[in-house]
């Protein structure tokens, strides 16, 4: 086992395709050899597709976006314009590339069913300013993307949490370093907010 972490460790980056081989030891006798490979890419990182979130929220926000999303959390995307509020949702959810968000996604939730909010779950929903205005009050324990204003608000017990310092220091900074110089390319937020 020792000998698998090791080479996963000494070669973290495999390209896809790419083929790793470990050979492995059982006391003094046994040798297994053990060929990993990592799968080709069939979905995309994101791209054009996450300018509206980019333009929208700030680098330091969407790295504790980054982390909700990680850590499985409630997300509500509020905002005016169905359209934005969509596209920021799917840009949301393709952050997480190579994995993929497999809870309840919602892109814009229509007004019958905004109690859906309130349910214990993961999810990630769109939702038009005036109908999170009704059901505001009685969510707790959610993350909050306001679009049009550009800021993330934890309410309830995460208001206290901070999900982002839960990602190892170095990688957060880089993170947020490119989302910072990506945003400037778009000529959206580069700070915080």
């Amino acid at each position: 086992m020792e000998e698998l972490v090791g080479a996963l460790l000494a070669k973290p980056n495999l390209k896809p395709n790419e083929l790793l081989s470990v050979t492995t030891s059982f006391g003094t006798r046994r040798h297994l050899s053990e060929l990993l490979r990592r799968p080709a890419d069939t979905l995309k990182p994101v791209g054009e597709d996450a300018a509206p979130l980019l333009r929208s929220v700030g680098a330091e926000s969407l790295v504790a976006l980054f982390a909700a999303l990680l850590l499985e959390r409630r997300v509500v995307f509020v905002g005016t314009a169905p359209r934005l509020l969509s596209r920021c949702v799917f840009a949301a959810c393709s952050m997480l590339w190579p994995f993929e968000w497999q809870h309840v996604c919602i892109s814009v939730l229509p007004a019958a069913i905004v109690d859906v909010l309130e349910a214990p779950m993961p999810f990630v929903i769109g939702v038009l300013q005036p109908h999170f205005e009704r059901v505001q009050h009685a969510l707790t324990d959610v993350v909050v993307v306001r679009v049009d204003s550009g800021t993330v608000e934890l309410h309830g017990a995460l208001a206290s949490a901070r999900d982002s310092a839960l990602l190892p220091s170095a990688y957060a900074f880089h993170l947020q370093q490119q989302l910072a110089e990506a945003q400037r390319s778009l000529g959206g937020p580069t700070g915080l907010g």
